[in-house]
């Protein structure tokens, strides 16, 4: 009897214990778990972003246009100094160029215009001048065009005086067309001058005087001075050949001009 009881006992113990350990479900209340603190996390600082680097700005096309414009088109971009120079090597660049047109630019167009760079350089021309092919050309030098001398007429050849005086050409001037030294016998430049005293003419005929081919001789109004109406007149008085500076001489009786009249 004892042997089989002693079988149950575990058993009933097992339930007893299951038993206890089990929830109440005629409306018993659960247990309330203890509140248990929640962490607040801190915020996290905020990072500021690194500035970004604004791009370069680019070198503009400037070719054909006025220094003057050119240079403010890129002085709007960048602070580095623009500078000037001739497109010819031969050419001198003038303090005012303002006008003059660009040919050449360096840096190129779209080349960044960094801070550090030298500055861009234009290459210039005057308004009126072509660009040169290259960078440092010489401009040409234009050849002058000869100008034609002026023919200028052949001098007119006068043999004595007399032909002088026909012509009209009386008296002749060193230079004038006509005159030569055989003219002008007593060199003051004047040849064929008028005639001495009051008598005038050519080829030997005159007026104021007596004379006559018979060799007569008279005063002329010349303040006093002997006067030959002709060669016949100052033969017959003897006074023949009358030599320039002489009593009596006259271009009258000089045809030839030589300064001896009466020859």
């Amino acid at each position: 009897m004892h042997l089989r009881n002693s079988g149950r006992i575990p058993a009933v113990a097992a339930l007893i214990l299951a038993s206890a350990c089990s929830p109440d479900d005629g409306g018993g209340t659960a247990p309330t778990p203890s509140a248990t603190s929640t962490a607040t996390a801190s915020p996290s600082p905020s990072v500021s972003p690194s500035p970004t680097a604004s791009p370069s700005p680019l070198m503009p096309s400037v070719t054909g246009l006025g220094f003057t414009e050119a240079e403010q088109r890129i002085a709007d971009l960048t602070p580095l100094v623009v500078k000037a120079a001739s497109a010819y090597r031969n050419v001198p660049l003038p303090a005012a160029h303002g006008t003059w047109k660009v040919c050449f630019q360096a840096p190129e167009a779209g080349t960044e215009l960094s801070t550090g760079m030298a500055g861009p350089t234009l290459h210039l021309t005057a308004p009126a001048t072509p660009c040169p092919s290259e960078q440092g050309a010489a401009l040409p030098t234009p050849t002058p065009t000869p100008t034609p001398a002026k023919k200028t007429a052949d001098a007119p050849y006068y043999r004595n005086c007399d032909a002088v005086r026909a012509a009209g050409a009386a008296p002749l001037h060193r230079g004038s067309p006509g005159y030569r030294a055989g003219l002008d016998r007593d060199g003051d430049g004047v040849a064929c001058e008028p005639y001495g005293g009051s008598g005038s003419g050519s080829g030997g005929s005159t007026t104021g005087g007596s004379g006559s081919d018979s060799g007569s001789a008279s005063g002329g109004s010349g303040g006093g001075s002997v006067y030959y109406q002709n060669c016949s007149a100052a033969r017959a008085a003897g006074a023949a050949p009358v030599h320039r500076g002489q009593p009596g001489y006259g271009r009258h009786l000089d045809r030839d001009g030589d300064g001896v009249g009466c020859e």
